[in-house]
């Protein structure tokens, strides 16, 4: 006989998907059973089961799971195991171009569930186009996913909602994430006020350059000699030589310091511990949103926006999320 109780499945494969799905956990599914499926390490929580699986994107991961099918065996006790104990199934992923994500939403073992989305970053903000690059992962991602008996099915247009099945989607700013035709629904999150006394500079370091990137560093320099406070350098987390650090610290004005912070914490550790006041990068990034959402736009933003990301993306609410946390653009 089946619970009354609901359970939910959570796709993670990033810090960021971690923290959003801790958040929903907490404040909305406390008293369901939840299970969760990550490709990274994530903290335990109460009433809550998590799979641990190797990511996809190192060649010896595939091979094992082509030998061994452990991912498929894991997969199929899951579905078996709350068909037949849960009424009610929710699915949460971030979006479709992850296997693991892909297949959950799009198999055929559990007889009723809904998929839900929640916020991979600001993706929610606007719709992804797949480029010739996207199609080429995603190509791979159908390979892989045949070789291991999982499936995978390719997106051709906006990655959030590709196949219009997603039932409701969560977001922290609901009225710029209307745009993927499904219901969105608030996230609940926390705010805080900073101290005045707040002075410092972070620049935040990328994992993908293009030339046009070289060629802001002028105006970046132009923003802090305005300032007198410490300049920092956070390098992107994925990059273990960072070119970008490098070049701006040997064309900076000698009379200015770039110190490089190698350890690695989370922007909002950054801006209380170091006293930052004034954040730029490379792109649009989360983190801008997300430090202004939960400091009340008490920060300076600077970020700069790819021209050519506009062929690519339909940024229908990039001008009012700039708007709506005080996001400059270089």
């Amino acid at each position: 006989m089946k619970k009354d109780l609901a359970c939910n499945i959570f796709s993670i494969h990033t810090t960021y998907h971690e923290r959003v799905v801790r958040g929903l956990i907490d404040s909305l599914y406390s008293g369901d059973k939840n299970i969760i499926i990550a490709t990274i390490n994530v903290k335990k929580y109460n009433n809550t089961q998590t799979y641990k699986l190797p990511t996809l994107t190192v060649f010896l991961n595939v091979l094992k799971e082509i030998l061994k099918r452990k991912r498929k065996a894991i997969f199929k006790q899951i579905f078996s195991s709350v068909d037949q104990n849960y009424s009610s199934v929710r699915i949460f992923i971030p979006h479709y171009l992850n296997i693991n994500a892909n297949y959950l939403a799009n198999n055929r073992l559990i007889q009723n569930y809904q998929i839900y989305n929640y916020p991979d970053g600001i993706l929610s903000h606007y719709i992804f186009k797949p480029s010739i690059s996207t199609y080429i992962i995603q190509l791979r991602n159908i390979i892989v996913a045949k070789l291991i008996g999982l499936n995978y099915r390719m997106c051709y247009s906006d990655i959030i909602n590709p196949f219009n099945n997603v039932y409701e989607l969560y977001s922290y700013d609901p009225e710029l994430s209307n745009i993927h035709a499904v219901t969105t629904r608030q996230i609940p999150f926390t705010r805080k006020r900073l101290q005045h006394n707040r002075c410092n500079i972070v620049i935040l370091g990328s994992d993908i350059y293009i030339n046009e990137h070289y060629q802001i560093v002028e105006k970046i320099f132009n923003i802090v000699y305005n300032i007198s406070g410490k300049i920092y350098y956070k390098p992107h987390p994925r990059l273990i030589n960072d070119k970008m650090y490098h070049y701006i610290n040997e064309n900076i004005n000698s009379s200015y310091s770039l110190e490089i912070m190698n350890e690695r914490c989370g922007i909002e550790e950054v801006i209380e511990k170091y006293n930052i006041k004034t954040i730029i990068s490379f792109s649009l990034s989360t983190a801008h949103v997300e430090v202004q959402r939960k400091y009340y736009n008490a920060l300076e933003c600077y970020a700069y926006i790819n021209p050519k990301l506009r062929l690519f993306h339909t940024f229908t609410n990039l001008e009012l999320l700039l708007q709506k946390y005080n996001i400059n653009e270089i």
